[in-house]
């Protein structure tokens, strides 16, 4: 399977497509928050991003499955965390950290269109540019 990102307007590229040759759409912004579906959120929540000194497994393990947590990966030295709640859940993240893992920052942040790609496709979104 390839990944194709298109930027344009969305009725100029819509039309432009074969039928059935879409397996996945992700928008920007979030449009979740604006109103009510009745229903959890699918992959909003939030970000905690903690900059550590080195990259160290034993430091994912120790976040993955702490409450409020939906998931946990290495991208280049930061640990992303996913959280449902991530205010109610930073705390629980740095005492799980502290000790035995050297963090130099610890963050809050709401996903970015790259988590939100990620978590729908479970791929990151590639820069062409950054390839040649």
């Amino acid at each position: 399977m390839s990944t194709h990102i298109i930027v344009r307007d969305c009725l100029e590229a819509l039309c432009k497509l074969p039928d059935e040759s879409v397996h996945c759409v992700v928008t920007s912004p979030p449009y979740y928050g604006l109103r009510s579906y009745g229903t959890e959120p699918q992959v909003w929540g939030d970000v905690i991003v903690a900059r550590l000194a080195h990259r160290d497994d034993a430091c994912l393990g120790l976040v993955r499955d702490l409450p409020g947590v939906r998931g946990a990966e290495f991208h280049g030295d930061e640990l992303l965390v996913g959280a449902h709640d991530g205010a109610a859940t930073i705390g629980s993240v740095a005492v799980a950290l502290a000790g035995v893992c050297q963090v130099r920052s610890l963050t809050l942040r709401t996903p970015t269109l790259d988590d939100v790609f990620l978590e729908l496709t479970g791929n990151r979104m590639e820069d062409r540019n950054d390839q040649h």
